[in-house]
């Protein structure tokens, strides 16, 4: 994080005549940004990098139209609501008088209106619990298909890393070394990249490595791990130990056995 410093006790007309001459100057050099648009354009980003990014972005957007869609949504809910508390709670008239000469009259009255009330606030409750259940089952779609998105994904993951030759057990242990060091875009990245486990597993060799790209944002972190730690996670594929069985000993070779036999069955024989 850049350190922000303050100028304190100067003379405000002296830093505006300072800064006038310095733009009066021309140094012939180009400005800092110039020179970082410079290199940005220059720099070309990895594939697998690039990728992320295009997937950061539609994800980005994704969410942003799932959540007007949701806001749009509650919002419908609302609305449905204050209708509905258009219709205003019945009211229950006073117990009336047991000397009223309309008595009769205004018990049955109340006794509607309590009716009435009645049947109100259990449609309202209805209402309330239906717009609950219509919430909790939108967050549990949403969930679930978070969830199976995530299940896929670690299954993926651990074929590739079953065809590089890491066992599913490894597999495990490394993420769980990693893990704690790294921003969730970081781990995606490494999730999703072609031999995304060779990565994983020189990290997990590498704690100084890991710790320093720890300390990096995302991007810039996906751009170290494409430019200086594939490299290595290659070297590893290169070095992986083949479980083949040995070749079959075929006659000639080996200590003796075969030639030392066809040596005696040849002794003495003379070829014109």
């Amino acid at each position: 994080m850049a350190n922000k410093q303050t100028l304190q006790n100067e003379d405000p007309t002296q830093v505006q005549d300072g800064a006038a001459s310095q733009t009066q100057v021309d140094t012939g050099e180009p400005s800092a940004e110039g020179a970082a648009a410079g290199a940005a354009d220059d720099q070309q980003l990895p594939e697998n990098v690039q990728k992320v990014i295009n997937d950061k972005h539609f994800q980005l957007h994704e969410e942003k139209r799932k959540r007007e869609a949701a806001e749009a949504k509650a919002q419908a809910l609302e609305q449905q609501q204050a209708q509905a508390q258009q219709t205003l709670r019945p009211e229950v008239p006073a117990m009336p008088d047991a000397y009223d000469p309309q008595f009769k009259d205004k018990i049955a009255a109340r006794d509607k209106a309590i009716a009435e009330q009645a049947a109100w606030d259990a449609k309202q409750a209805a209402s309330q619990q239906q717009t609950q259940f219509q919430q909790q089952q939108a967050q549990q779609a949403e969930y679930d298909k978070q969830q199976a998105i995530i299940t896929k994904r670690d299954a993926d993951f651990t074929s590739k890393a079953v065809a590089l030759g890491i066992t599913p057990e490894e597999t495990l242990k490394q993420q769980s070394t990693i893990a704690p060091f790294l921003h969730p875009d970081v781990a995606s990245f490494l999730l999703e990249d072609a031999e995304g486990p060779l990565l994983v597993k020189q990290l997990s060799m590498d704690i100084m490595e890991l710790d320093k790209i720890s300390r990096m944002p995302p991007m810039q972190a996906a751009v170290y791990i494409s430019k200086v730690v594939a490299p290595k996670a290659g070297a590893l594929k290169k070095n992986k130990i083949s479980n083949a069985p040995d070749p079959a000993t075929t006659l000639g070779q080996g200590a003796g056995g075969a030639t030392q036999h066809q040596d005696e069955m040849l002794k003495g024989v003379t070829f014109e």
